[in-house]
């Protein structure tokens, strides 16, 4: 998913990882505002679920069933939602995650 959405080769993100090629200045910076906009993420969802009277929560199983959905999120996959809405469960007692068609 990072190569991806940073438009390179997983095989660059894997030798990033590695340390065998040190992670250009522009990409760390986009990293670090991918995890702040994640941070913002479940923040958000925290407070809504804090907010609401049923504390429930629809995940999605492909990037296009929620595109289609929550056009928003654009370009972040739906792998990226199912993380926030798990780091949002954790802070948020008794949520209730389900698919966007009932199955859970």
């Amino acid at each position: 998913d990072a190569a991806a959405l940073l438009e390179v080769s997983p095989r660059t993100v894997r030798h990033w990882i590695e340390g065998k090629y040190v992670i250009p200045d522009g990409v760390r910076e986009a990293l670090e505002r991918g995890e702040a906009r994640t941070a913002d993420a479940v923040g958000h969802l925290v407070a809504a679920l804090n907010d609401a009277a049923h504390v429930g929560v629809i995940v999605y199983r492909s990037d296009a069933d929620m595109w289609a959905a929550r056009p928003e999120m654009k370009p972040w996959p739906a792998r990226w939602w199912r993380h926030v809405v798990m780091r949002a469960a954790t802070e948020v007692p008794g949520v209730e995650i389900d698919y966007e068609n009932g199955a859970s």
